[in-house]
């Protein structure tokens, strides 16, 4: 058996911090927000009818449909208009 003190600091961080970003956003667009998701090269605006565009993964990151593609989200600059 494994005890509190064998376990892993910040074990379950990354998928607490990606449903707690995905959760921000699905909030935000249900208000009628828009979302802001910026890469380097590329600024892509999010509405209420883009919910169905964003999803969490098992271990944590958020992915944005791009076609038939999902692409991780994580280190992108994500801004609530």
């Amino acid at each position: 058996m494994i005890s509190n003190n064998d376990m892993k600091a910040g074990r379950f961080l990354k998928l607490y911090q990606g449903k707690k970003m995905f959760n921000t956003i699905k909030n935000h667009l249900d208000s009628n927000g828009t979302v802001l998701i910026c890469t380097y090269t590329k600024a892509t605006k999010l509405n209420k009818k883009h919910i169905g565009m964003i999803k969490i993964g098992k271990s944590g990151s958020v992915y944005m449909q791009s076609g038939k593609n999902w692409n991780c989200i994580d280190y992108c600059g994500i801004k609530l208009v």
